[in-house]
């Protein structure tokens, strides 16, 4: 009986250092992903300046030109790709 309870106790220990360890992984784990889902936004805010700056500097070209021609959306498109 008492050899139960001693491996009993001893696979409760092993488990609860499994726990312990799937514990720590999952952390270090969910640092990782907020660390990749920063860079991520990042990335996206940089390409959303980037974009917004190329259709500004577009639009004060466009409004600097005298065009004897009214401009047409077909145009604006054409000149922003």
């Amino acid at each position: 009986m008492q050899a139960r309870i001693q491996q009993k106790e001893e696979t409760m220990v092993k488990y609860q250092d499994m726990l312990k360890q799937a514990r720590a992984d999952m952390t270090d784990m969910n640092r990782r992903h907020e660390g990749e889902l920063k860079a991520m936004q990042q990335k996206i805010h940089m390409n959303t300046d980037a974009a917004f700056s190329k259709f500004k500097e577009a639009a004060q070209q466009i409004m600097s030109t005298k065009l004897s021609q009214p401009i047409t959306n077909k145009q604006v498109i054409i000149y922003l790709l």
